[in-house]
C-alpha cells in the first residue's frame, strides 16, 4: 500500500513543478516589466546588482557614481519595486 501512495505522489510531482515554473515565469515577467518602468538612475544599479551579479563597488565604477549613491539608488529602487509589486499582487 505504501508504494502506491508514493507512486501517486510521485506522479503529481511533474504537475507541481510545471505549476511552479509557470508561476516563476509570471513573477519574472512582472518584475522585469516593472523594472523597465523605472528611470535609468534607479533601474541600472538594480539590474547590475541583481541580474548581473555586480558588487556595489563594481556598480559605482561602471556608472561612475559614488558608492554611497549606489546604496541610495539600490534602496530607492527596491522600495519603488516593492510598492509597485505589492499593488500588482493585491489585485
Amino acid at each position: 500500500a505504501d508504494t502506491r501512495v508514493v507512486a501517486s505522489q510521485h506522479d503529481d510531482a511533474p504537475d507541481a513543478r510545471a505549476a511552479q515554473g509557470a508561476a516563476r515565469q509570471h513573477i519574472d515577467h512582472t518584475v522585469r516589466g516593472e523594472l523597465e518602468q523605472l528611470s535609468d538612475r534607479v533601474r541600472l544599479p538594480l539590474e547590475l546588482k541583481y541580474l548581473r551579479g555586480f558588487t556595489n563597488q563594481q556598480i559605482a565604477e561602471a556608472l561612475e557614481i559614488s558608492l554611497s549613491n549606489v546604496k541610495v539608488q539600490l534602496a530607492r529602487g527596491k522600495d519603488i519595486l516593492s510598492s509597485r509589486l505589492q499593488g500588482v499582487y493585491e489585485r
